[in-house]
């Protein structure tokens, strides 16, 4: 229920109650660190601050930032000093005009990639909608091409997923939920998912028919007139279906 529909139902008393037993922002954001990353450890607790402190930063008050990251630490169970730590680096990092990660070799993952894996491990329903389309082909040009094979062969929890990861494809797995600090409707989330699918299999489906084209070309400049006339009228039936497709 938005504000007005809950004050409707249960009056402005009962809602004035449950908001200021809320939870604040940045502990609501912990809590969906601590569901992504596995506590138990050290090195999991460290992933949850590290997905935090993007966020963090983002404060402009550098009183209010460090009082909120001192908060965040103790929630997750880390080091105040460990939180210092992380903010001394970015700053160092920024001046000397190193870029602010672990890894600089990380490559950057394209808005597409990002939406398209928010969706697929968004929950198993949409993942099945998804993969019933989003085909090895279409992916095995990816950055993240090793994570969304991983999903596909296991039940694609983030626990399941990171285990089998290479430690690179880890990091970008990391930097694509780190930069997820919005509350996204399922339903928003899997229609720009589904945007995107259609727009990889459109230009997919462009490359495909460019090479048709070019291997035509080349045909009839052999003197190959035979295979010209069979990878033409292959390229008629691709037509025909790309636009069987599109009317479907």
């Amino acid at each position: 229920l938005d504000p007005d529909e809950y004050v409707k139902r249960f009056g402005a008393e009962t809602y004035r109650a449950k908001l200021e037993r809320a939870a604040g922002y940045f502990h609501w954001l912990a809590d969906r660190a601590r569901s992504k990353f596995d506590m138990s450890g050290a090195e999991g607790r460290m992933e949850a601050l590290r997905f935090l402190l993007p966020s963090i930063q983002k404060i402009a008050d550098k009183i209010e930032r460090a009082a909120i990251a001192g908060d965040v630490a103790g929630y997750l169970g880390v080091e105040k000093g460990l939180v210092l730590d992380q903010f001394k680096k970015a700053a160092t990092d920024r001046q000397g005009g190193v870029v602010a990660t672990a890894k600089p070799s990380v490559p950057s993952v394209p808005e597409l990639e990002r939406i398209l894996l928010r969706a697929v491990l968004s929950n198993s329903e949409t993942r099945e909608q998804l993969f019933g389309r989003l085909t090895e082909d279409l992916t095995k040009d990816f950055t993240t091409r090793e994570i969304f094979s991983v999903i596909r062969s296991t039940e694609g929890t983030f626990d399941q997923v990171q285990e089998r990861l290479s430690e690179p494809s880890r990091d970008l797995l990391h930097r694509v939920l780190a930069a997820d600090d919005s509350n996204v409707e399922e339903e928003v989330l899997l229609r720009d998912a589904e945007a995107c699918l259609e727009r990889l299999i459109a230009n997919r489906e462009k490359q495909q028919l460019d090479r048709l084209r070019e291997e035509v070309r080349a045909a009839e400049r052999d003197g190959r007139l035979r295979e010209a006339m069979e990878l033409m009228a292959r390229m008629r039936e691709f037509q025909k279906e790309r636009r069987t497709k599109t009317k479907a």
